[in-house]
């Protein structure tokens, strides 16, 4: 059983004791410099505020080995920090246990023969592409720079400006980021640091293809490299009286995306300057400037275009800057078969909803749209799959609510009116007989319950290969940070803490 409230103090303070004592110089008290520092590397502010008992950050394995066991010993509950791109308290983050910090993993091993490539888990896939462009080479990652290498890479399948699993500029061509994975260093539940690949360990090394932390605490990961040559990418943004010729261009470039996977579309309806517009991402896995795949969105006027020849370096840098910092936000995520009445609709109730907390200071009502080929899912059928046992054998969309805004005090409304838009869309996709059973992690928020998407027999699957590697549940008890293996991690939905916040205010 996890240990109850009152006990979880005493606990974390212990823990934190034996830490301080064994690894003096890599575990961070309450109350200094550079525990506060640790604190303030999260993207999002809620994060940010919360309060663990103490902060280790291991170099190794056989550091991270140590820190569990000592865990174990004090039944301590733990988070686990990898660039802590994640978007809500309790993601990666807890308060009063013990945050593990992989800030300091951070290695980058090129091959001799530049096939693959071993990357810490505390990189941001800045540093990695970085270390592979002057190779004429990459990998298959992240599109923001400040993204983190762990939790992007053992979400889902899928995040948009991205988080886990996870998808990249080249996902059309080589299919999710998980699924590019060679090998595993992982530190399992008794303390044992292991190797796991397709040969030595295919269930485990299959399993963490798509279950997160469940299993295990992964230092290393083995990716193979692809070759690298230069893109082409930016925005074109469009007015809302152009919606229609916009929506008709995204399922047109979707239908032929088979045709060319270098091109990558993200659509996006959001709010700029108090007014709705169009902002279309196009990115080319190569310099090519008039790629066909693009022809439909560039025949209608833009009121403005930066898209342009440029390092993929660049991009992800100007795709960071539109997710700062320190601000309040929520993802949402919905998966459809491709569908003109639902890609209208959705858009339409977004905007609905959306209009009533609009007032919000500092609201960027943002909802991103992305379209994946069949091949992508066929692509994860390599080295023996992935967790997901995913169904899907069709093209689908993916829709990610993204909005960002000001003060705290104003986030049961912004997530209520969030909520109403997908559930609306998800009724009315269940109607149409078009809704995917497919909530990628990355962009799941915390009243989805992304695992219970998978196949039943995936879930069988993942639930035997823990039970294997964590009989003590570990990872299930103390882990209290990030998707378990079941449930959603709220136990009410948004428009219930709404409810209960009015109630508690009409009553103070």
């Amino acid at each position: 059983m996890p240990p109850q409230a009152n006990e979880v103090s005493q606990n974390s303070q212990a823990a934190c004791d034996c830490l301080s004592t064994s690894f003096p110089d890599k575990t961070l008290l309450r109350g200094t410099p550079a525990y506060e520092l640790a604190r303030s590397q999260y993207w999002t502010r809620v994060q940010q505020e919360a309060s663990p008992a103490c902060i280790f950050q291991p170099v190794d394995a056989p550091d991270v080995s140590a820190a569990l066991l000592i865990l174990k010993q004090f039944n301590c509950p733990f988070a686990i920090k990898s660039g802590g791109h994640g978007k809500f308290h309790g993601e990666s983050s807890i308060d009063n246990g013990v945050t593990i910090d992989l800030a300091y993993i951070n290695h980058i091993n090129l091959s001799e023969d530049g096939r693959t490539v071993v990357v810490g888990p505390g990189n941001r896939w800045r540093e990695v592409y970085m270390a592979l462009q002057p190779f004429g080479l990459t990998a298959i990652g992240g599109r923001a720079s400040t993204v983190g290498v762990g939790g992007f890479l053992l979400g889902g399948t899928l995040r948009i400006f991205d988080k886990d699993g996870g998808i990249s500029f080249f996902t059309n061509i080589y299919g999710f980021a998980m699924d590019n994975i060679r090998s595993f260093e992982v530190v399992l539940a008794d303390g044992s640091v292991v190797n796991a690949d397709k040969q030595t360990s295919p269930d485990l090394y299959k399993a963490l293809r798509g279950s997160g932390a469940n299993l295990g605490i992964v230092t290393s990961f083995t990716l193979d490299t692809i070759p690298y040559t230069g893109m082409y990418g930016g925005h074109r943004i469009f007015e809302p009286r152009q919606s229609e010729a916009v929506m008709s261009a995204f399922l047109k470039y979707g239908d032929n995306i088979q045709k060319d996977p270098k091109a990558f579309v993200i659509l996006a309806i959001t709010t700029e300057e108090e007014k709705w517009i169009w902002a279309t991402g196009m990115y080319y896995c190569d310099k090519l400037m008039d790629a066909p795949a693009f022809r439909d969105l560039k025949a209608i006027p833009a009121v403005l275009d930066d898209s342009q020849v440029q390092e993929q370096t660049d991009l992800i840098e100007s795709m960071a800057s539109s997710y700062p910092c320190s601000i309040q936000n929520t993802f949402w995520v919905l998966s459809t078969k491709p569908n003109a009445h639902i890609l209208r609709y959705m858009v339409k109730t977004w905007a609905e909803e959306m209009n009533h907390v609009r007032e919000v200071e500092g609201m960027k009502a943002q909802l991103a749209i992305q379209y994946f080929s069949d091949g992508v899912i066929m692509r994860g059928t390599r080295r023996g799959g992935n967790a997901l046992g995913s169904s899907i054998e069709e093209p689908f969309i993916m829709y990610n609510a993204e909005p960002q805004w000001a003060h705290a005090e104003d986030t049961p409304r912004v997530l209520a009116a969030v909520e109403a838009a997908f559930r609306r869309t998800e009724a009315e996709a269940k109607r149409c007989a078009v809704l995917v059973d497919y909530l990628y992690s990355n962009y799941a928020s915390q009243y989805q319950d992304p695992f219970g998407s998978y196949s039943q027999q995936a879930r069988v699957f993942i639930k035997r290969t823990a039970d294997k590697y964590d009989p003590d549940g570990v990872f299930q008890r103390l882990r209290g940070a990030g998707f378990k293996l079941t449930g959603t991690l709220s136990s009410a939905t948004a428009k219930e803490e709404l409810e209960r916040r009015k109630t508690l205010h009409l009553n103070l």
